[in-house]
């Protein structure tokens, strides 16, 4: 799960690299732009991913897994007696 959240939020976390490069040749005189994403400092961006992660996101999931539990448990002691 953090390399998906690490992969998926790589590019808001860092100083981006764009490179623009144009490409008439082959394409019917249209122009093709790739625009090319760099990290100078991955390893950097993914602890810090990690650390966020184990700070802020762990909290946060394990409170809303105990609300999840208690909110199904009082509806079952309600539907049960």
């Amino acid at each position: 799960m953090v390399t998906l959240l690490a992969t998926s939020t790589i590019t808001f976390v860092s100083a981006i690299k764009q490179g623009v490069k144009t490409q008439e040749d082959g394409y019917m005189g249209q122009t093709k732009t790739q625009v090319d994403y760099a990290l100078e400092n991955l390893d950097k961006v993914v602890q810090e991913i990690e650390t966020w992660y184990q700070t802020t996101g762990v909290p946060t999931i394990e409170s809303h897994k105990k609300q999840v539990f208690e909110a199904a448990l009082a509806e079952v002691e309600q539907r049960k007696g």
